[in-house]
């Protein structure tokens, strides 16, 4: 009688025991979807969190782009101050350049005279010319009288005497001025951009300090 009741008790705890055994892992696999679930938001946060992080780095990126463009500009903005500065210690020294000249000039007491001449070649220091003689029917009648010339016929009012080619020179100021001629007037540029496009043969008019060259011009000639 007793084991007829075996097999029987037996079946009934192996299925209580499978039984509980699905029961846990039922339990088991709730606790893995919710921790799926959670780490799932996790993740997604994550996401959101590097989302954010990007475009934090590119506003980064997009501000520095500019800091460097507000710097070039910057250099820029120096090196044209440093150019107006540049501009502004020239014309300053052209100013006492001339301040100097008109200063030399007012005070010369009659040390200056002017020499004409043909334009030979100029050096560093000095200037050479073919030295010649400009004669006026107002200034130089006697002279003209003695060279048999009419200085009322005079076409222009001048007459230029080149009796020998007498090459002379004079030495260059420091501050030495020149002028080009623009039509009829006289254009004050840079003294050795003057000389290096003078030709030879140009007539010119010196005017001397001391002996030394304070101004160089072209000589209209009507």
């Amino acid at each position: 009688m007793k084991n007829k009741w075996v097999v029987p008790g037996l079946v009934v705890l192996i299925f209580a025991y499978v039984l509980m055994q699905m029961n846990t892992l039922s339990t088991r696999v709730q606790q893995l979807e919710t921790q799926l679930r959670d780490e799932s938001a996790i993740t997604d946060n994550l996401k959101k969190d590097l989302e954010v992080f990007g475009s934090k780095l590119n506003y980064h990126d997009d501000y520095m782009a500019g800091f460097r463009l507000e710097h070039i500009k910057l250099n820029e903005r120096y090196d044209n101050i440093e150019d107006e500065v540049a501009e502004v210690k020239a014309g300053f020294d052209r100013f006492e350049s001339d301040q100097l000249y008109l200063d030399q000039l007012l005070t010369n007491d009659g040390r200056t005279e002017s020499v004409f001449g043909y334009f030979e070649k100029a050096d560093e220091d000095r200037i050479y010319i073919d030295y010649c003689e400009w004669l006026t029917h107002y200034d130089d009648q006697e002279k003209l009288t003695e060279l048999g010339i009419e200085y009322d016929t005079l076409p222009s009012g001048f007459y230029i005497l080149d009796e020998d080619e007498t090459i002379v020179s004079y030495e260059r100021y420091e501050y030495m001025e020149s002028y080009r001629l623009v039509g009829a007037i006289g254009e004050r540029v840079d003294p050795n951009l003057f000389l290096n496009e003078l030709e030879e043969g140009t007539l010119v008019m010196l005017t001397l300090l001391d002996g030394k060259i304070i101004t160089i011009m072209e000589q209209y000639r009507p």
